[in-house]
């Protein structure tokens, strides 16, 4: 398999995480400091690492791993310690772009949600501020249609394949990085806010194998490559970009077996949440290593000061890593519930004690535990009573964000559920994902065995999934993926409709979209129209579903409607090459 040609079998399928140290190795060679750049002529370069646990690199004290050029960062630079909003690519990197944690943005998910335009963000901010702005992104989750290219000047999502129920749309550290030259080039002389976002070191792991084997670990080698990418980013951004700060930050981590979790999504451990955080070169007013927590909605407040601007000016409501005051960390993961109808999975991080919330809270003294092992809620039962205080008086504060598709039906069927958008109140009685994570650890082997084209062995695991986990969503709709897969079209159709039928509602933008494409597939047209036609009363903006609609109308010999819903599609997706092959001259 080639580099990001990666397929995977569902549509926001989230690859997912090992625990954090905090200091560098001692061991660590010295190197030449580096002046800072002035603060009023600097520009700045933000590089993202996804699926990037911060003890996977030399700086973050992993004995094999390979990391050169994160690491001469951190050791010309200022290393904190990261904190992952979420172990999720898109609320992540919201909550990066905002200064606001995802109760607030309202982004909790991968592919469902977007962030609506009402909410400030860092582009935005800079680009107001007459600097010159520019992403260049490696991942579907981060596509422009959900509300992060807002504020760029430049948003380059040239990904590998499109985005659809079989593909994470992708490319490799050594395109983005070329892009990112490319960029520097063309905003000579001004300053600059660029994002650089790195994909490499999320699943499926396919560095080369001459890596793997020098490392003896498949993460290891694709962090490597990863590394790899940064360092060519880096050696550009010094040759062209004039003065500038670069901010390293990590999206979240990769658990890797911690806690029986094989990559991440489901939990808000240390593994999944503690990320590499480095500034470089070092500001004076930060120690080459320090425990001082980056939250990742510290993001615009930092780069505000390290620009010279007044941070409590940046959007959000984080707080510069170079001043002198620091806040506890909010986590989450609701992964578990739009998924799978879980529990959903709250955090408070206070220096070294962590809470988590949950049908069976727990509690961590992280200095004394850090792989989060010994859950000392049943002892220090007044701690943990002030931190289940201190998170429902922030669920009362927070108001619920826009979502891509939530109706009036859809907000109903989570209130049934015991889950009241804005200020959430989480039903103890929904499964504590801890005591599931079998299921997910067989679906995610199931995917993984039909995606190579093992559907024998992947629908084995399938029906494990299910005989664990009989109301699962992902279960039914990873069927129907298979059974399309297999040109079976009747059952894909009937395991779509069931994925339909079981709860979280607000989660059916894909089975619906599947179960449209089934019955095309077997020429029902209007049915499948009708199922399109609810998914663009939800999202007008589905490039995808107005192509289909076009070809469900073509179909019912309705060639003027075909052609208005084609041209619809081009109309979001000027690169939407299928829609353009229908649409006839005027």
């Amino acid at each position: 398999m080639t580099r990001r040609a990666r397929r995977l079998l569902a549509a926001i399928l989230i690859g997912i995480g090992l625990p954090a140290c905090d200091r560098a190795p001692s061991s660590t060679p010295s190197t030449p400091a580096v002046d800072p750049p002035p603060r009023d002529v600097a520009s700045l370069l933000f590089v993202s690492l996804d699926t990037f646990r911060a003890d996977a690199a030399g700086c973050g004290g992993h004995p094999r791993a390979h990391t050169p050029h994160l690491d001469r960062l951190a050791r010309q630079g200022a290393q904190l310690d990261g904190i992952a909003a979420t172990p999720l690519t898109a609320p992540s990197h919201t909550s990066m772009m905002t200064g606001l944690d995802p109760p607030a943005h309202g982004v909790r998910d991968n592919g469902t949600f977007r962030l609506d335009d009402s909410i400030p963000t860092l582009a935005e901010a800079l680009s107001a501020r007459s600097f010159r702005t520019a992403a260049i992104v490696a991942a579907f989750p981060v596509s422009a249609r959900f509300g992060l290219a807002r504020g760029f000047g430049h948003y380059d999502e040239a990904l590998d394949g499109s985005a659809s129920s079989f593909v994470i749309a992708q490319r490799p550290g050594t395109e983005v990085a070329a892009a990112a030259r490319s960029i520097w080039k063309d905003a000579a002389g001004s300053r600059r806010f660029v994002w650089v976002h790195l994909f490499d070191a999320h699943t499926p792991h396919d560095a080369p194998r001459s890596l793997i084997r020098a490392l003896g670990d498949d993460y290891l080698a694709d962090v490597s490559v990863a590394d790899r990418a940064l360092g060519r980013v880096l050696a550009d951004a010094e040759e062209l970009a004039g003065p500038h700060w670069v901010v390293v930050l990590g999206d979240h981590g990769e658990s890797r077996g911690d806690h029986k979790e094989a990559t991440h999504g489901l939990f808000v451990y240390r593994a999944t949440m503690a990320v590499p955080a480095i500034v470089w070169p070092r500001p004076q007013e930060l120690p080459a290593v320090s425990r001082r927590p980056f939250r990742l909605i510290d993001l615009p407040a930092t780069t505000f000061a390290l620009l010279g601007l007044e941070p409590s000016a940046a959007p959000g409501l984080g707080l510069s890593v170079l001043g002198k005051k620091s806040a506890p960390a909010y986590l989450e993961s609701h992964y578990a519930y739009y998924h799978y109808g879980w529990a959903p999975l709250a955090a408070l991080q206070d220096g070294d004690w962590k809470y988590v919330e949950a049908p069976e809270p727990e509690l961590y003294d992280l200095a004394a535990d850090p792989g989060e092992s010994d859950d000392l809620s049943g002892i220090e039962t007044t701690r943990a009573h002030e931190f289940a205080l201190r998170l429902a008086s922030r669920a009362a504060d927070d108001r619920a964000g826009p979502r891509s598709d939530l109706t009036d039906a859809d907000r109903e069927a989570l209130e049934s559920l015991g889950y009241v958008t804005g200020a959430e109140n989480r039903r103890s009685d929904l499964p504590d994902p801890k005591r599931m994570v079998r299921v997910v650890n067989a679906l995610e082997q199931a995917q993984a065995a039909i995606s190579a084209g093992q559907f024998d062995a992947g629908l084995r695991l399938l029906r494990r999934a299910q005989a664990l986990d009989p109301q699962n969503k992902d279960v039914q709709q990873t069927f129907g993926i298979t059974y399309t897969a297999l040109g079976d079209h009747d059952a894909a159709a009937e395991s779509f409709r069931r994925a339909l039928e079981l709860p979280p509602h607000d989660n059916d933008r894909v089975p619906r979209f599947e179960l449209a494409s089934s019955l095309l597939r077997l020429g029902r047209a209007e049915e499948a129209a009708g199922e399109l036609e609810r998914i663009l009363t939800a999202e007008p903006d589905d490039a995808d579903a107005w192509y289909n609609l076009g070809v469900a109308r073509q179909a019912l010999g309705r060639p003027q409607k075909a052609q208005e819903a084609f041209r619809r599609a081009l109309a979001v997706d000027p690169d939407h090459e299928l829609a353009r092959a229908q649409v006839r001259p005027d």
